[in-house]
């Protein structure tokens, strides 16, 4: 299953979900200490059997019901097993969180939610030179998918953004626009482009 399936009934019976990469143990404590609920992607066969070499991908999700950084132990309800709640070490569930790249689903089921937004951090992923074409396709194109919106919600060309009008400055070709605009679509299909890599993907030109 896909790792962004997970949770979804949870969305569709009105509970807040959000999902993050590349979080860590303090995470998990302090979300839980919020009052969250939490379900970890994992290696089950690797937190399990706590093995030395790493499989190729996650295959379980676990609830997290509390951690221990100090005594170096977590207690999950993993389906796998016939108990309710298992303890583990910290350091082998640790190993095998590391397969989905830390991986986890926030549920907020409290009424004193207050959004934090997670966004994975991609500075350790390095973009190959011939992926400059693609990432100024990218954002040019994005700019032609959103100026065809609003013209087709009736928006026009003015030179100040008026609401009531429907104008905007911002309703022309691409290359016309601010440098300021431009470098922030470059900056978005940049992210991209590194997202891509980070979760794995590889992208190839065909010759």
């Amino acid at each position: 299953m896909p790792l962004y399936n997970i949770g979804r009934l949870l969305e569709k019976n009105n509970l807040s979900v959000s999902r993050r990469y590349d979080s860590t143990t303090e995470d998990i404590a302090r979300l839980l200490a919020k009052g969250n609920q939490l379900i970890a992607v994992i290696d089950n066969t690797q937190l399990l059997h706590d093995l030395a070499e790493d499989t190729t991908q996650p295959n379980h999700a676990v609830a997290i019901s509390s951690i221990s950084i100090e005594s170096d132990e977590i207690i999950l309800f993993n389906p796998y097993t016939e108990e309710e709640l298992t303890t583990y070490r910290l350091s082998s569930f640790v190993k095998a969180w590391a397969q989905s790249n830390h991986y986890i689903i926030v549920v907020n089921t409290t009424d004193r939610f207050i959004y934090e937004p997670y966004p994975i951090c991609l500075d350790d992923v390095q973009l190959d030179d011939d992926l400059t074409e693609l990432q100024e396709a990218i954002a040019e194109n994005a700019h032609e998918i959103w100026a065809k919106a609003r013209t087709d919600q009736g928006w026009t060309y003015g030179p100040e953004r008026n609401d009531q009008k429907k104008e905007t400055p911002d309703m022309v070709p691409y290359c016309n626009l601010p440098e300021s605009e431009k470098l922030y679509d470059r900056e978005m299909a940049m992210q991209t482009l590194k997202l891509v890599k980070k979760l794995g993907f590889e992208i190839k030109k065909k010759m």
